[in-house]
């Protein structure tokens, strides 16, 4: 009897924990920033136009401060370095 309760109380638990990540996923803040929507930037692009490409004003849309970025926004490939 003990047993058969606590395993009920447990898969309650998990579904409940399953049902939580689902809803954080769900509700995350969904932004037009991908490699899609980035490749289709094109040099020449004013910026008025990248804004109704990608759906969202500039802003800073990062979730975590980054310790090594040290506030630069340029993001170089490897081979101009």
């Amino acid at each position: 009897m003990k047993r058969r309760l606590l395993l009920k109380l447990g898969l309650v638990a998990l579904l409940g924990a399953a049902l939580f990540v689902v809803w954080l996923w769900w509700t995350e803040p969904r932004t037009g920033i991908c490699r899609y929507t980035a490749s289709r930037i094109e040099v020449g692009m004013t910026e008025e136009e990248v804004v109704e490409l990608i759906g969202v004003p500039p802003k800073d849309y990062c979730t975590k401060k980054r310790p090594w970025s040290n506030g630069q926004r340029r993001i170089s490939r490897m081979s101009e370095v």
